[in-house]
């Protein structure tokens, strides 16, 4: 074989896989690989038989040839083009059909839930179980399927034990996204509570969420619900059955005020003062004790120092969001100006929103309000003034 015949055939070898591949190019990309098999057998008859067809006419040469090869390959053209035609065509439209249907690919496989809730509905928890479990055995690690799956079994099945284990298989498929571990365990929890007047259990969830995500946010969620557990004897009294004594009342229209109204001491603010102190020594970081502490000192005691210092020891404290950090640098500025009437350290408070979140949303009302402060003090004085006259105006000294 000479070298021409050999670069001969490599080019003849070539663009046999060429149009191989865009052959299974196109049945790929085709809606329907049946109809496009069966319109390529047809084109492969029409070749062979119109081809030779074709060739024996143009072969005889004159007229034959002109009026006769002529024309008929005009028309094996057109009926190629008629079965083609259509796909010729959507492969150069579709690239532009894409950009506003979202492409021609099918859809990501999801879930379908939507017969399990049904028969949840009509309390066939059994029913609604298997239905998960089908579903799981395709996503095994589906985190709204396993939800549902504990939630079944802890509130309608009443099993917890089972629950339990369920959201050990979500905690374990979920390690890396603190969130979704934190639902599970926070909704264990609750039926700990709930179902089980479990404090210790309930605790041991919210721990576990604390210990394995430190700094995160649903650590110090979790931080606050250990602060805030009910003690063991209130869920136990919870589970005792009240008997309820009715006695006929006479039909007067008019009710006692003691029978609608309980009667609470009053707390004083040295009393709240050291509630709340007494508190936060076995929960440091529970956030609504340090901020009621907080307005104890300042809106009571009037000692805007300690009150700032709560406010200071939160935001200080990891896994704070942004909605809270802002609103206490700004209960902060508050503070400064109606009890310390000091501007330049509310501006402080409300300069280090701006620094903390520049070009979002609470950085503008920082910058506003700071605009403002001077009007602000204004507007408190004035207020004061006018509450002193009117109690001196009653107290017959004007």
């Amino acid at each position: 074989m000479t070298l021409k015949q050999a670069f001969g055939l490599a080019v003849l070898l070539a663009s046999a896989g060429g149009l191989v591949w865009f052959y299974v190019f196109l049945l790929r990309r085709s809606t329907d690989p049946s109809r496009f098999l069966a319109k390529s057998a047809l084109t492969v008859v029409l070749l062979v038989v119109g081809g030779y067809g074709i060739a024996r006419l143009m072969l005889a040469g004159g007229y034959i040839a002109a009026f006769g090869g002529i024309p008929a390959t005009a028309v094996l053209g057109i009926i190629l083009t008629i079965i083609w035609g259509g796909d010729i065509a959507g492969l150069f439209a579709r690239p532009f059909e894409n950009l506003f249907t979202g492409g021609g690919d099918p859809p990501d496989p999801e879930p379908f839930y939507s017969i399990a809730r049904a028969k949840r509905q009509r309390q066939e928890f059994d029913g609604a179980v298997e239905e998960i479990h089908v579903q799981l055995e395709r996503f095994p690690n589906d985190f709204t399927g396993l939800m549902m799956l504990a939630e079944i079994q802890a509130e309608n099945q009443h099993n917890l034990t089972g629950a339990r284990g369920t959201v050990e298989r979500i905690v374990a498929a979920n390690a890396a996204n603190p969130r979704n571990c934190a639902i599970a365990l926070n909704s264990l929890a609750d039926w700990h509570l709930r179902l089980d007047r479990d404090r210790e259990a309930a605790l041991q969830c919210f721990e576990r969420i604390r210990d394995t995500f430190p700094g995160h946010q649903v650590a110090m969620e979790a931080t606050q619900r250990i602060a805030h557990l009910p003690p063991q004897e209130m869920l136990d009294q919870q589970a005792e059955r009240r008997k309820i004594t009715l006695t006929e009342q006479p039909r007067t229209g008019i009710r006692n005020p003691s029978e609608i109204q309980m009667e609470r001491p009053e707390e004083t603010t040295d009393e709240a003062v050291a509630r709340l102190t007494g508190h936060l020594e076995l929960h440091p970081q529970d956030r609504d004790a340090r901020e009621e502490l907080a307005a104890r000192y300042a809106e009571d005691l009037r000692e805007i120092a300690p009150a700032i210092e709560q406010l200071e020891f939160l935001l200080r404290q990891p896994g704070q969001d942004r909605g809270n950090m802002v609103r206490w640098l700004n209960t902060m500025a508050d503070y400064h100006i109606r009890i310390a009437a000091d501007v330049k350290s509310a501006e402080a408070a409300l300069d280090r929103i701006m620094k903390k979140y520049p070009k979002s949303p609470a950085a503008e009302q920082a910058g506003r309000r700071r605009m403002l402060l001077g009007r602000e003090l204004k507007g408190k004085e004035k207020s004061r003034d006018v509450g002193l006259g009117s109690y001196e105006r009653d107290m017959g000294l004007r």
